[in-house]
């Protein structure tokens, strides 16, 4: 795993291991409960580090991520390249068949907090939640992933946190941080500068 970042550890592990739990079975509706109840834990704490969010892919990992952050108050920037995802989410839609997930994607956007978008916008954070298909030989296919990377660069400031959601292999966080600094040889980046770089990167 590659992580770096100056927000305090127990922060940054809070942010990152309510994304985990997105990807238990949502099928279960206890769980539900369960996020909720997490989310709030560490709601306030999020908020207080970052005032947006940007989901870039709003499928099954990225919706659910994006609206239960909006439910606990977190402003969220849904972006996805389908423009029937995109109409479907900014009017309290929901394109994918998740128990109770209809219910807080009405909520999210009835509150102003979760609003979609054809590309990324200006945040704090950046989670990438794109598909990563198989190809021959099940070798993941990261094209959608660096798609993404590109894509969120030109709007990357000192200080923003890019997490990595996609399933992917070894070594993809450091392709795209070093993707990323061809991009913006402006700002530094945890493979080269490990102490204190201007962007964080995660893999979660």
């Amino acid at each position: 795993m590659f992580i770096t970042f100056s927000m305090t550890l127990n922060s940054i592990r809070n942010f990152l291991n309510c994304i985990i739990l997105m990807e238990m079975d949502l099928h279960r509706t206890e769980l539900w409960i369960y996020y909720y109840d997490i989310v709030a834990r560490v709601n306030e704490e999020v908020s207080l580090m970052f005032e947006r969010i940007c989901v870039v892919g709003l499928g099954y990992i990225g919706l659910p991520t994006a609206a239960l952050f909006a439910a606990r108050g977190v402003k969220v920037l849904g972006v996805d390249i389908n423009p029937h995802v995109i109409e479907a989410v900014n009017l309290g839609n929901v394109h994918i068949i998740e128990p109770g997930l209809d219910i807080l994607v009405k909520e999210g956007v009835s509150s102003q907090n979760l609003k979609a978008f054809s590309a990324p916008q200006e945040a704090e954070a950046y989670i990438i939640a794109v598909p990563t298909p198989f190809e021959e030989c099940y070798i993941p296919d990261l094209t959608y992933v660096f798609e993404a990377t590109r894509s969120l660069a030109p709007l990357l400031k000192k200080g923003d946190l890019v997490v990595l959601e996609s399933t992917s292999p070894v070594g993809t966080t450091e392709k795209i941080s070093k993707l990323l600094e061809e991009l913006r040889p402006d700002l530094t980046f945890p493979h080269s500068e490990q102490e204190t770089p201007d962007i964080h990167i995660a893999y979660c």
